[in-house]
């Protein structure tokens, strides 16, 4: 389907896009803790995928080539001087009623607490640099290995395993100190 996108079907190209949406946006907004952000970084990744589409080859994931393209504008956003500040508490919430209106028959309990859950990750998210949440993102939501993370934002294979155990180190510090 990508090459017959590449070749200029623009229905194949829209299923393309309709098939990575999802991992494109989630992938931005762990990068850049703010919705509104994400979404602009998506459309950034839209029009990079349909300027690149010629480049990608066969030979990894379609998804996981989209992936490494979100986490590298989404770094970028992060680094540019026109960069929102981390998502309010408003926001958050916002997100939070959000992802769970679909799920109104599971127990208010457990919704409460899975509440509580995803606000303190984000919040321990939101404590590591935009390359560590890039790192993150793409270690634990997308599989990608120490070498493929290295070649997707450019740096040493080292530095992905160093800033990998830097993060987990400040979220765990970030958690214990959230619990006590």
């Amino acid at each position: 389907m990508a090459a017959a996108a590449a070749r200029g079907d623009q229905a194949a190209f829209n299923e393309l896009i309709r098939l990575c949406s999802r991992t494109i946006y989630n992938v931005a907004y762990r990068i850049v803790l703010n919705e509104q952000d994400a979404l602009d970084v998506t459309q950034n990744v839209y029009y990079r995928i349909a300027s690149k589409l010629g480049d990608f080859r066969a030979t990894g994931s379609f998804r996981s080539w989209t992936a490494a393209i979100a986490a590298r504008e989404a770094i970028n956003h992060v680094r540019s001087p026109h960069h929102r500040e981390i998502a309010t508490e408003q926001e958050t919430l916002e997100l939070v009623s959000e992802t769970d209106a679909g799920r109104s028959a599971a127990n208010p309990r457990e919704l409460a607490v899975e509440n509580e859950q995803r606000e303190i990750i984000l919040e321990a998210m939101g404590s590591l640099s935009e390359q560590q949440r890039g790192i993150l993102t793409l270690r634990l939501l997308e599989g990608l290995g120490p070498k493929e993370i290295a070649s997707v934002l450019d740096i040493p294979a080292t530095q992905v395993r160093s800033q990998t155990h830097r993060a987990m180190d400040r979220i765990k510090g970030f958690l214990k100190r959230t619990v006590e």
